[in-house]
């Protein structure tokens, strides 16, 4: 027993201690290897974009510049072309006016004639312009008109018929495509 003032003293042997086992780490995945710094210059992203950026207007630009050639190759793409307000060509590449027949009568001028697919792929139809002229070749009236159909096949030819009322009796006539 020690008294009230002395220090308690220690045994001086060698103390026992229950061994402690360091757990394993819990989940099946390896530690992950420490991150190298990137050997990339940060500017190389944005010459990358740029170069993408360069060669996609330089397809754009091509594929307006050939459209001509692109729709000769494959004349569905005409479609495409006319959404985004590029013409193609003339409206009515492959088709023909023929048989144009003024015929007056009593109450004015009727104007008949026919229209011919003659391309080898169907064609969409425009409207037409009838214009009449006067001797001097001066235009005194004119009508645009919807086709009688949308659209042709191949060699086929659909007929149109229009009139005018109190036309001149010198008026010559001139049937035209229609521009866009």
């Amino acid at each position: 027993m020690t008294s009230l003032g002395e220090p308690a003293t220690r045994p001086t042997g060698p103390r026992i201690e229950p061994e402690l086992e360091v757990p394993p780490r819990p989940g099946p995945f390896p530690l992950p290897a420490p991150q190298r710094p990137s050997r990339r210059r940060p500017g190389v992203g944005w010459i990358v974009a740029g170069v993408v950026s360069v060669l996609l207007a330089l397809a754009v630009l091509g594929a307006i510049i050939a459209r001509g050639e692109a729709v000769a190759t494959w004349p569905a793409v005409a479609r495409l072309y006319a959404l985004v307000g590029l013409p193609v060509g003339p409206p009515a590449a492959g088709l023909e006016l023929d048989k144009i027949t003024p015929l007056r009568t009593d109450a004015g001028l009727v104007v008949e004639g026919d229209i011919t697919n003659t391309g080898n792929t169907a064609r969409d139809v425009p409207r037409l312009r009838v214009a009449l002229r006067d001797p001097d070749d001066k235009e005194t009236q004119f009508k645009v008109i919807d086709p009688p159909t949308n659209r042709l096949e191949p060699g086929e030819t659909a007929h149109f018929k229009t009139s005018f009322d109190h036309s001149d009796e010198t008026a010559t006539v001139k049937v035209s495509f229609a521009s866009r």
